[in-house]
């Protein structure tokens, strides 16, 4: 399986700031480590973090069945981790990814 690729800071903006911006982007470079999603009415930017403990099971359970288990695999068992931001909007979130100097989920 190929890596993941998340959207550039740039590619982010322009959803965000779109007709129609997307409940839910996923962010990282080789994996998945952050996603942007909306809950209610309100706007996150936060962390992922990998569930180790139902990782192994998996892991453990594959092996049982004799099936492959490949680091893609773990992703589905990435949970939510710290909130980077909150806000109001898409457009209020995007302006402070734009204006945040920190960039840890891949290209520009």
């Amino acid at each position: 399986m190929a890596p993941f690729i998340g959207p550039t800071r740039e590619k982010i903006f322009s959803l965000l700031t779109g007709k129609n911006p997307p409940e839910r982007i996923t962010l990282g470079y080789m994996e998945p480590h952050a996603q942007i999603i909306r809950r209610g009415d309100v706007w996150y930017l936060e962390n992922l973090v990998r569930d180790e403990a139902a990782i192994e099971t998996a892991y453990q359970e594959s092996q049982t069945k004799g099936y492959g288990f490949m680091p893609e695999n773990a992703w589905i068992f990435n949970v939510e981790g710290e909130i980077i931001f909150k806000a109001e909007s898409a457009a209020e979130l995007a302006t402070k990814i734009k204006n945040w100097k920190k960039w840890p989920y891949g290209p520009t």
